[in-house]
């Protein structure tokens, strides 16, 4: 391996040569190169999430988190209540948010194994008319654990109720329809599938809803229908862009259009089924059934054998080119692996490889958790 190492976390993500040299010159925020791939970047996340003239795109600067907190604060009137899907570690996330901006919001809570279903959310509709908006977090990297967004969606339109869908982890990798679904907005990030870097966020909103929210916000800063204005009245971002970051997502977003979503999703999945296939071989056991999980990121029970220890087990993979996420987002010891990025299924046979010499290298033999090897005694 070279210095440049496989990222395995569920973003930042590795990224192509391409993508890392369009960063490479700089841009002052209102020449018209910069503006051009302003648009360009806009105009194109619009069309894959197929939305047509009713959607509009405002990019933001800084995080996902930060886009999901401009979304609620423009969107969700401070009179109405919200309702948060929460079955993973960015669902109570989104339950951190809404206090803070000061949004009244309920939740429907699950277990971080369960995906929403259409009866759950129309039980909780039902049962409190002041249910204005839902927000679901589609993929949650905590675990992977896929939210099927269709009968949710379904459900909101039935009843009049906003739909804002945290796509983070999602997009551009899971088919989404903006005008199927209906849906009021879809944050977006670009440094899972889409392959960008860090540094902005983008947030696909009905124009009709961002019009009407206008002067709601309870940011300056946040303010998805301010920025908005100011992209159609100039081309211009309200603050300093991220200006590399920027490039570097059209440059992605370019890669993207020319391998296809159906391209990206099939090469994704199939390093997933090459990971899970093989650290179950090596007798790891998933989190999550196949029946409920993404392609996103996989979370693996921590071994019980007591010669495994977390720190050296990320050493070992760092020694081998590869990048472990430290965190655990789970109420019990797990670890996870991500599989989006620039590379494919022949890298991530070399990842089940160094996982394997990484647990031999610690003497561990049984990688089994240790509700498995209870069981089997």
């Amino acid at each position: 391996m070279t210095d440049q190492r496989i990222i395995l976390t569920p973003g930042p993500v590795t990224t192509s040569v391409a993508t890392r040299q369009a960063m490479l010159r700089d841009y002052s925020l209102n020449e018209p190169e910069f503006l051009a791939l302003t648009a360009e970047l806009r105009a194109t996340l619009v069309e894959l999430a197929n939305g047509g003239e009713r959607y509009v795109c405002v990019p933001l600067q800084g995080t996902g988190n930060g886009a999901n907190e401009a979304t609620l604060g423009t969107l969700v009137p401070r009179g109405r209540k919200l309702l948060i899907i929460s079955n993973g570690f960015y669902g109570e996330r989104l339950k951190q948010i809404a206090p803070a901006i000061g949004l009244t919001a309920v939740a429907l809570d699950l277990p971080i194994t369960q995906p929403a279903t259409a009866d759950a959310l129309e039980a909780a509709l039902a049962a409190d008319p002041a249910i204005g908006h839902v927000v679901v977090c589609h993929v949650d990297t905590g675990t992977g654990l896929l939210n099927p967004i269709e009968p949710l969606a379904a459900v909101c339109r039935r009843r009049g109720v906003g739909l804002i869908v945290d796509a983070i982890a999602s997009f551009g990798g899971l088919p989404l329809d903006a005008c199927a679904l209906d849906a009021e907005a879809i944050v977006v990030s670009p440094n899972k599938w889409l392959e960008g870097v860090p540094g902005l966020a983008a947030v696909l909103v009905r124009r009709a809803a961002l019009e009407a929210a206008e002067g709601r916000c309870h940011s300056y800063c946040l303010d998805l229908y301010r920025q908005w204005r100011s992209f159609e009245d100039s081309g211009r971002w309200r603050f300093t862009p991220p200006t590399q970051a920027t490039a570097a997502l059209v440059a992605a977003l370019r890669q993207y259009l020319a391998e296809g979503q159906a391209a990206r999703l099939a090469r994704v999945r199939r390093n997933w089924r090459c990971l899970v296939d093989g650290l179950r071989a090596l007798g790891f056991e998933t989190v999550l059934a196949n029946e409920v999980a993404s392609p996103v990121i996989t979370t693996f029970h921590q071994p019980a054998d007591p010669n495994y220890e977390r720190e050296r087990f990320f050493a070992a993979m760092w020694r081998r080119g590869f990048v472990m996420f430290r965190g655990s987002l789970t109420p019990f010891p797990t670890f996870r692996i991500g599989c989006m990025g620039a590379f494919d299924d022949k890298v991530m046979r070399e990842v089940v490889r160094a996982v394997g010499e990484a647990m031999a290298e610690m003497g561990v033999t049984d990688c089994r958790p240790a509700h498995q090897q209870t069981a089997a005694e």
